[in-house]
């Protein structure tokens, strides 16, 4: 039986507030009201209207949110919303107010409250976004194109707010609790559409909303100051219970850690990937190493997988390297699994593995056959994502475990049969799945929740016990999950206040680290929509030239210590360079997994780590590449020939020595200096006992003139102070 998610659950936050609703006020007769949604059923399919007109709404997917004084309907941020027809009394409007009550449960992605329409022809639309700090609601129309008005703030988290939105012919205005935020000057009548008007997400199910919607009225009319006010402090007296209380949803990026706590270490690695160890930096930044070397390592280039086959994973299990991707020979041609091994990361095989039985319809000239390397044949193919359950004490039947999801809209999928498309109504269904080996696989929960998008890696979360997963659509967002089976609502990924410039993200790669497991290193496709792809050979692009799916793509880096709170660089981290088949849409893929490859020191430091890559998708020359790389090397803490220094946060350290990994030019160098916690240098260990650093090295172990015994100082609060010129530090632990 497929799993219920229970509301809290779905919601992503429990609410307390939102289960004790007290009864709606009911509106006042007016002849000016569309639709007035005051949700007091609590139960069934139907949002009722009680404006008298019958604009009932149609609930897909949204959970009430029962309790003994009344109730909301809560949206779960992917497809959940609520659809009421197209009717006459919404045509020709010259005026218009739609007012709201809303709780938001996630910040920093666009998302869209109420609308009538796609977004290229939406009449009107209340939306959070697209930054963290932006409210808006805007109309369109034929005279004046489309205009919002903007306010510069954001919904808090599982807090109440009224919102407003009016068109009067002249004027855009938003009003926000019971106060004018935003204005913008506007003209003529609404375009007309014969979308329904859709709470949470515009028509085509982009950018949904995640949070509680409260009561909801629609009129024919621009409502005035006055009025607007009156019925905000009407319905304030109704909402006031629900306003005082500051419950915080399943994902709250936890408060900045004060950078003068201690830390503990232990003996683990220290990537140099963000600022988290570092307290006071002169002259040295953080600097993005970008590959330069590919090589392909598959090709798709049989007949179950083809020009547009993505998507994958790479995990190293042992002494063998597995990978999974998503075959596809044709638009038209149904999706299957594929499995790929390697010994050595580098060179890789299709096994024969006499499974599935593969036929194209579309090309009949082909018998059906078992030789191949598919391991799946379903609707669940579109999205497989495999991972190695590192979770302790896992069953030996469940070592692989799988998230799988079918596509988030069934939308141009030629693929499918008319009967699968009723059978899955609007798509978007995802369904778990467990392996001993990685290729025999077993479906644990069917059609568990509502998808996640095109690429969804998971994993168990050592350091907080539980299983987390991430997906992408537009945002990065993540869930948890203690039994892999129920899962709480996705919580949205947040940056630093100086880097909220808006960026879209796809099928992002976020999982631990291997060399340091407490950090989530994550790469996405960044889509440039503005950015129209080049390669026009693509089939992607009609005979005139214009191309249906328009957007050029890069690859960015982003790490979270916390799961959260990502720290980025806004550059890309790999572009697609001079070939100009990575230039159209899709191509530029990262593969979820950053391996270990390459020769072992004798400490078992690898010597070298891999990262994979689709390139030309929809072209018959679509392959995977590898990128080698040193190990730690995505960032490094980096100067010029200038000298620089750095101060990391006080810690504590297991071991008795401490090794770098770091390049310096032939004139560089760093010195490391071990300062106690009233920023002191300790006797022995300061600048002038560090003989000049210099090399290019994975593990050399820092000596001072009396050696490289720490011994003495595990387990005390110390810092380091390193001084650097011309030198790139990828990380720091002791050993």
């Amino acid at each position: 039986m497929p799993l219920t998610l229970p509301p809290c659950a779905r919601a992503g936050f429990a609410l307390l507030a939102l289960l004790f609703l007290p009864p709606a006020v009911p509106a006042a007769t007016n002849g000016d009201l569309i639709l007035d949604f005051a949700l007091e059923e609590n139960e069934g399919a139907t949002a009722k209207d009680s404006s008298g007109n019958g604009n009932d709404g149609q609930i897909l997917g949204p959970t009430w949110s029962k309790g003994p004084f009344g109730a909301a309907l809560v949206f779960d941020g992917i497809n959940d919303r609520v659809d009421v027809p197209h009717k006459p009394c919404m045509e020709e409007l010259g005026a218009l107010t739609v007012e709201v009550w809303v709780a938001a449960a996630s910040q920093g992605a666009l998302a869209k409250m109420v609308t009538k329409g796609t977004a290229a022809e939406c009449a009107f639309v209340l939306s959070q976004g697209p930054s963290s700090a932006e409210t808006f609601f805007g109309v369109r129309t034929g005279e004046g194109g489309f205009r919002s008005a903007v306010a510069s703030q954001f919904l808090p988290l599982c807090e109440w707010v009224h919102l407003v939105g009016t068109y009067d012919g002249t004027a855009v205005k938003l009003y926000w609790n019971g106060h004018e935020a935003a204005t913008s000057a506007q003209k003529g009548r609404l375009l007309d559409n014969q979308s329904p008007l859709r709470v949470s997400g515009y028509a085509d199910l982009s950018e949904p909303f995640s949070g509680a919607i409260g009561r909801l009225r629609l009129y024919r009319r621009a409502l005035s100051p006055d009025e607007v006010r009156t019925s905000y402090e009407r319905d304030k007296a109704v909402y006031r219970d629900r306003l005082a209380l500051r419950v915080r949803p399943d994902f709250v990026p936890p408060e900045p850690e004060p950078r003068d706590t201690v830390v503990d270490i232990g003996s683990q690695v220290e990537p140099f990937m963000d600022d988290w160890l570092i307290a006071e930096m002169t002259d040295v930044t953080l600097k993005q190493h970008s590959p330069e070397h590919r090589e392909t390592v598959l090709r798709f280039d049989s007949p179950w997988d083809g020009a547009f086959s993505c998507f994958g994973t790479v995990v190293k299990d042992g002494e063998r390297y597995r990978m999974w991707y998503r075959g596809q020979a044709s638009l038209s041609a149904p999706p299957v699994t594929c499995y790929a091994e390697s010994t050595d990361g580098i060179q890789w095989t299709k096994p024969d593995l006499g499974r599935v039985e593969y036929a194209d319809p579309t090309r009949p000239d082909l018998a059906p056959s078992k030789q191949n390397n598919v391991i799946l044949k379903s609707v669940y193919s579109y999205s497989f994502a495999p991972f190695l359950d590192a979770r302790p004490e896992v069953k030996a039947e469940e070592r692989y475990k799988a998230i799988a999801s079918f596509p988030y809209s069934i939308t141009g999928y030629a693929w499918l049969s008319t009967a699968e498309q009723h059978l899955r109504g609007s798509g978007g269904l995802t369904s778990l799945f467990a392996s001993p080996d990685g290729i025999h696989w077993t479906c644990v929960q069917d059609e568990t929740m509502r998808g996640y998008g095109a690429l969804t890696p998971t994993f168990w979360d050592a350091v907080r016990g539980e299983y987390r997963l991430y997906w992408s659509l537009s945002s990065v967002r993540t869930m948890t999950s203690k039994d892999f089976l129920l899962w709480t609502l996705p919580g949205t990924a947040y940056y630093p206040a100086d880097s909220v410039v808006q960026q879209k993200y796809y099928s992002s790669t976020v999982t631990p680290y291997f060399r340091a497991p407490h950090l989530f290193v994550g790469l996405a496709a960044r889509v440039a929509d503005e950015q129209p792809f080049l390669d026009r050979s693509s089939p992607l692009a009609d005979q005139n030239g214009a191309v249906a799916e328009p957007s050029a793509h890069d690859i960015v880096l982003m790490t979270t210590r916390d799961g959260l709170n990502f720290q980025r660089l806004l550059e890309a981290f790999l572009r697609p360079g001079p070939d100009i088949h990575n230039w159209t849409g899709h191509s530029m893929f990262p593969l979820v997994g950053i391996v270990p490859t390459g020769p072992v020191l004798p400490d078992g430091t690898p010597t070298e780590m891999s990262l994979y890559f689709t390139q030309h998708y929809s072209l018959p020359s679509a392959h995977i590449v590898r990128v080698p790389m040193r190990p730690d090397g995505l960032v490094s803490l980096s100067t010029p020939f200038a000298l620089g220094e750095v101060t990391t946060r006080l810690m504590k350290f297991k071991g008795t020595e401490l090794i770098l990994n770091f390049s310096t030019a032939a004139a560089g160098y760093l010195q490391v200096e071990i300062q106690d916690d009233a920023g002191q240098p300790i006797p022995g260990r300061t600048m002038d006992d560090c003989p000049h650093i210099y090399g290019d090295e994975l593990n050399r172990s820092v000596r001072w003139k009396d050696g490289t015994d720490l011994a003495a100082l595990a387990d005390r609060p110390v810092k380091l102070h390193i001084v650097m010129r011309e030198a790139d530090l990828y990380s720091i632990r002791f050993r």
